[in-house]
């Protein structure tokens, strides 16, 4: 639907344009044409409104104006100023540019471009030095109300079109663009205007009119791949992520690095399709990663910062990872710190909504201009990227290295995971080892690779999780053997071969534990026999542990239609499996019936399939970040009564059990530690944030292993899994450990 209703409005467009080419006023009922902030065309409309004027013969003067060192300014003064700046001086050129004849356009990170039409040279010189005299009178409002001169100085370039053939839209920005770098080299504080006499412009021309020819058919005939450099967690030296980035296999000029490209993306238009374009392929990867059972780990992922100026942006990226089957808990959405300077607030919006979806944002290159710490506080960031140049200076520099160790400290203070790029040599590793960083990227690791290579370097490092993967399908196959012949089929002799001879039955429910397989039948005789099960619902969920011990746990409802009163019954359960040549057996099934049930009733919203749900793992690949998270991470499914199917090793150490303690003893049962005063509240309330999709962070208490209470705050959202399962997404914070950080 979006995207008729963008033909639809494009349509429109091109129709007003060519009836309407001078009236301004109707430029602006166009809401994709205006600038959100400063309320002025943008760059499409502009670059729509010379193109017209090129086809109608309509002379032009065009002029590119830039604030000089703005990045400066709002560091000095902030961003709030800044932004108070910039509509100042939008109302300032629109005083100089009087409405019947010119427009004036907000083009983000380049500036302001002026478009005059039948202008002479000596009316456009004397417009732009007028403007570059009055600059420093503009005033501004400071936070404290108290309005000041800016001080700022404007670099200006210009050109003008006087009816030359063969000229495009492109051509005329090239020039004024080529005029404005000249002011800047120059000292800034000048007007400058394009030199017709140029050659070296125009021998750049002709390279660049082949490299757009060449780089329009780039896409489509697949010449951009998709390189992964590793990213490894330094406390073992495993591969926890990679980072995606394009390379063009030019069939003449061989393979070609971005900084030989991107800048040509970027200047005719199609660094956003180029983003895109990339992100489907590392969607397409992941699916097949998926579907082969291959090992794999997020993808870091980057975008121009011309996408967080898209009000779809982060819907737009879920669209694709829907068409693809895959789970937005894939990819981790990297954006540089420049971004921040434009329109904060959006920005923000934006992230929160790519979190909301799942997806997982860094902040790369963090410290390359001018961010602080105080940025951090308010920015939803998951994952932080040092930049590399802290790394290319002195290590030994006292500053240096305290800038680093409290960019780290501070990071990790806030949940956030800290990456250093540009290890490269022994010396990086040691320092960063020293100083805490989680993660590292470089070429002392590895250098980017085309996706095969990739790939073996994974399964070469990560071979204990195709082990894993073997034995996790056997496991739930003997699983569903429990359901199948157990429950429903209520045959004990086809699960003789598949168990220890001192097999163990924990039934949480009667109180009861039983060994040995004889007093198994014996109990199942005197408790199940006859009854009539159907299954309703079953999630089967492996867990990978450093013994040959293989955890399954899971949920399922089942509907035993003998019982007089409780028509469903909900299961959750364990099993402890032995990996013995080369084949699993049962050393221990834990299974408790749970009496709440009837909260089943309210999930009908969701629709519990009358099927086998036996889904993807997904525990390998969450764990490659959430593992070294200093916050608590779980995920329910949100069919039948919210199993867990993920916990990090943070979340272990709050509820005060391991792995193997909490699923092969507790059955993966949160509930069963939640305090009983607590129980009632938290799943009502977590029942009301699925509903409403609202994040309210709550408290409430756990009883560890050991007897202690533990109170954490906890807030959720709603997610979809690898598989396209319906599941919740918790954090957990231990309030006491926030205590303690404080005082001291």
């Amino acid at each position: 639907m979006q995207n008729y209703d963008y033909i639809k409005m494009l349509n429109k467009k091109v129709e007003l344009l060519a009836n309407e080419l001078d009236n301004r006023d109707y430029k602006l009922k166009v809401s994709n044409e205006i600038d959100f902030f400063s309320k002025i065309p943008n760059r499409e409309f502009v670059y729509q409104y010379i193109d017209d004027c090129i086809s109608k013969n309509i002379h032009i003067g065009v002029m590119l104006l830039n604030i000089d060192n703005f990045k400066l300014f709002n560091d000095i003064y902030g961003y709030l100023v800044g932004e108070n700046l910039l509509i100042n001086l939008t109302q300032e050129l629109l005083y100089f540019i009087p409405e019947s004849n010119g427009i004036v356009a907000y083009l983000k990170g380049e500036g302001f471009l002026i478009v005059i039409p039948n202008v002479s040279n000596e009316e456009l010189d004397n417009i732009g030095t007028t403007i570059i005299k009055s600059a420093r009178e503009l005033k501004v409002q400071l936070p404290n109300e108290k309005e000041i001169h800016s001080n700022v100085t404007f670099s200006i370039g210009s050109t003008i079109w006087d009816g030359e053939p063969n000229v495009t839209t492109l051509v005329i920005f090239n020039q004024v663009y080529s005029a404005l770098k000249k002011a800047k080299i120059e000292g800034k504080n000048r007007y400058i205007p394009f030199d017709f006499d140029d050659n070296n412009f125009y021998n750049k021309l002709e390279n660049d009119k082949e490299f757009l020819y060449e780089i329009s058919h780039a896409l489509q005939t697949k010449q951009i791949e998709a390189f992964y450099q590793p990213l490894y967690n330094i406390k073992n030296n495993t591969i926890v992520g990679c980072e995606a980035l394009a390379r063009w296999r030019h069939p003449i000029k061989g393979l070609l690095t971005p900084d030989k490209f991107i800048p040509l993306f970027e200047q005719f238009g199609l660094i956003t399709e180029l983003d895109l374009y990339l992100f489907e392929e590392n969607c397409k990867n992941i699916r097949r990663w998926i579907d082969n059972n291959d090992v794999f780990v997020p993808i870091c992922c980057n975008f121009s910062r011309l996408h967080f100026f898209n009000p779809n942006f982060p819907s737009m990226l879920k669209g694709i990872t829907e068409k693809y089957s895959v789970s937005t808990s894939n990819f981790s959405i990297e954006i540089t710190e420049n971004v921040l300077l434009e329109n904060t607030n959006t920005i923000i919006q934006h992230l929160n909504e790519l979190r909301s979806y799942g997806f997982s944002v860094s902040m790369d290159d963090f410290g390359s201009g001018y961010s602080s710490f105080g940025m951090l506080q308010n920015l939803p960031f998951d994952v932080i990227k040092i930049d590399r140049i802290f790394l290319s200076h002195n290590l030994n520099d006292f500053k240096n290295a305290t800038i680093l160790y409290s960019i780290i400290n501070i990071a990790r203070a806030l949940g956030m995971l800290t990456v250093c790029e540009g290890v490269e040599t022994e010396q990086h590793v040691e320092f960063i080892k020293s100083i805490n960083c989680d993660i590292a990227q470089g070429y002392y690791y590895a250098k980017p690779m085309e996706c095969a290579q990739f790939e073996k370097l994974l399964s070469k490092e990560n071979n204990s999780g195709e082990m894993f993967i073997k034995y996790s399908d056997i496991g739930k196959s003997l699983v569903e053997k429990i359901f199948d012949e157990f429950f429903i089929m209520q045959d004990m002799k086809k699960l003789k071969s598949n168990v220890t001879e001192d097999i163990q039955w924990s039934d949480f429910y009667s109180k009861t534990e039983i060994t040995s397989f004889a007093k198994i039948i014996e109990h199942f005789e005197k408790h199940i026999k006859g009854k009539k099960f159907s299954i309703l619902y079953k999630s089967i969920t492996p867990h990978d542990t450093d013994s040959n011990l293989l955890l399954i746990s899971g949920e399922a409802v089942l509907s035993d239609e003998s019982a007089e009163y409780q028509k469903y019954s909900n299961f959750y359960f364990s099993a402890n499996c032995i990996i013995s040549e080369n084949r699993l057996l049962l050393k221990k099934l834990n299974l408790d019936l749970i009496k709440t049930a009837g909260y089943i009733n309210e999930f009908e919203s969701y629709s519990i399939p009358k099927m086998t749900n036996t889904h993807l793992d997904e525990s390998n690949i969450l764990s490659q970040f959430y593992s070294m998270l200093p916050v608590g991470i779980i995920r329910y499914d949100l069919f039948g009564d919210m199993i867990i199917t993920y916990m990090n090793e943070e979340m272990f150490d709050i509820i005060g059990y391991t792995k193997e303690q909490f699923f092969g003893e507790m059955g993966g049962n949160l509930r069963a530690i939640v305090h009983p005063d607590d129980l009632d509240f938290i799943y009502k309330k977590s029942l009301e944030m699925i509903d409403t999709n609202k994040i309210e962070p709550f408290l409430y208490r756990f009883i560890k292993r050991d007897g202690q209470i533990v109170t954490v705050m906890y807030t959720q959202c709603n997610l979809y899994a690898i598989d396209g399962r319906a599941i919740a997404q918790g954090m957990y914070i231990d309030i006491n450990k926030i205590k303690n950080l404080t005082e001291v």
